[in-house]
């Protein structure tokens, strides 16, 4: 049995010589971070690391707790001053709380395995590798449960930074440039409890990795938390790093565009040539009217999840059916839940909550579906112009099939781009217009004018 978890079944166990139940808590904890430039070895590496002891007493009229940090020279210490503040604070709790029942959840007969949590804000390209694992027995399996823990133990060792380092530089090999950042955090959680219900120990162990780098001018990154099989680490990092190289290689060597048959538009792409013409519809409609999109493009207000001045969540309302306006301009404060004050002038106005654009089922397919027949797709809105008569200026980010080809301008009328559409996607992707948010398809088209923008790489 580990030192640590010996700490924690101590504690318990002297705790509960004076009192109905203890319950001990050992929490060990590493972060340790780690800095490459170019090629060569590990050059900058700092860590941080700690114990947490924490202990539970249940008391006659509530539980007490009292917790302190040690090193790891520490451990096999006496904790006689933890144990009698643990005490006195039971003695005086008046909570009511009590820790029969704990640990009850954990079954004895065979190690917990519990999913962890999805992470927010990873790095790019972020996958996961594992999960946590808990491993819990009582007194009655002392070997099953040493076998268990010492499992435990070498489930959370990593791979090293230099191991992660050099498995990078392999995979990016031929590479300009190569910098990284790698964060290891492994921690070690061992809960016993005694008294009155017998004697329980609970095991748990947990590693995080996070990579964050560049490679010739190319981000790249992962975030996963780990579990037995430490190669499936190093096997995402050398995915990462040749997903990279591979992209580096094709901004250094954009893909020649020509003139591609068949188009696809990206909803950016899609909602600056379309949303202005929607937007002064909108502003001058009254029901009946008729809309400037073709019958089969349905246009409605997907409401919004916020209050406007009147306390009013704006709901989903049907704006262009068949061509024609279902609604007229709204009013301010008529009940629609759409007012809101100009910024500049605190005027209250009626204004769109979301604007949603959608194709009649005939008129759509699977994205992948439009992917595989385009022969050329653009992205990413780099700049929009409006130009005279109407029409639209767009430059965006370009490719072809997997490869990158730059920057690339069209020059299309709304009308142009709905009578040359070949199919919308089935799903919509959300998109930011000055203040507007836009739910918008995916759109092939066929006939377009495409020009490649020159490289000054």
């Amino acid at each position: 049995m580990s030192a640590l978890a010996e700490l924690a079944r101590r504690l318990a166990r002297e705790a509960s010589r004076r009192a109905p139940r203890a319950l001990a808590t050992v929490h060990e904890w590493r972060h340790v971070r780690s800095q490459l430039e170019g090629t060569g070895e590990v050059e900058r590496s700092a860590s941080k690391e700690g114990i947490l002891v924490t202990l539970r007493v249940e008391g006659p009229r509530g539980v007490g707790s009292a917790e302190e940090w040690i090193g790891p020279a520490e451990v096999a210490g006496p904790r006689n001053a933890l144990v009698r503040a643990a005490l006195a604070l039971a003695r005086e709790a008046r909570d009511g709380g009590s820790l029969r029942g704990a640990l009850e959840g954990f079954d004895p007969a065979r190690p917990e395995r519990r999913g962890a949590a999805p992470r927010s804000g990873a790095a790019p390209r972020s996958r996961r590798a594992g999960s946590l694992a808990a491993t819990s027995f009582d007194s009655s399996s002392r070997a099953k449960g040493a076998r268990l823990l010492a499992q435990d133990e070498r489930r959370g060792a990593a791979p090293t930074a230099r191991e992660i380092f050099a498995a990078l530089r392999g995979a990016a090999r031929g590479a300009r440039e190569l910098s990284a950042d790698i964060s290891v955090e492994t921690s070690r959680t061992f809960v016993a409890l005694a008294g009155e219900d017998g004697d329980r120990l609970h095991a748990r162990a947990r590693t995080g990795v996070v990579l964050q780098g560049e490679l010739d001018g190319c981000e790249l990154g992962l975030s996963c938390e780990l579990d037995a099989d430490e190669s499936s680490l190093l096997d995402l990092v050398r995915a990462t790093a040749k997903d990279a190289r591979s992209r580096a290689r094709s901004r250094s060597k954009p893909a020649a565009l020509g003139k591609p048959r068949l188009l696809l538009l990206s909803p950016s792409v899609v909602t600056w040539i379309l949303h202005g013409a929607l937007v002064s519809g909108f502003a001058s409609a009254c029901p009946g009217d008729q809309a400037f999109v073709p019958r089969w493009l349905e246009v409605d207000d997907g409401g919004a999840t916020a209050p406007d001045e009147q306390g009013i969540v704006p709901s989903p309302v049907a704006l262009v059916r068949d061509g024609v306006w279902q609604r007229g301009p709204f009013l301010p404060f008529d009940g629609s839940g759409r007012t809101r004050k100009d910024g500049r002038t605190a005027v209250t106005r009626a204004g769109l909550a979301t604007l949603v654009l959608k194709a009649a089922p005939a008129r759509t397919r699977r994205l992948a579906a439009l992917a595989r027949e385009a022969r050329a797709a653009l992205g990413e809105v780099a700049s929009v112009d409006p130009l005279p008569g109407g029409r639209v200026h767009v430059i965006a980010h370009a490719s072809r099939g997997a490869r990158a080809a730059g920057l690339a301008a069209l020059r299309v009328a709304p009308k142009e781009l709905l009578a040359k559409t070949v199919a919308f996607s089935r799903e919509l992707e959300p998109v930011a217009i000055h203040d507007l948010g836009v739910l918008a398809p995916w759109a092939l088209v066929t006939g377009l004018p495409l020009r490649q923008l020159r490289s000054d790489r």
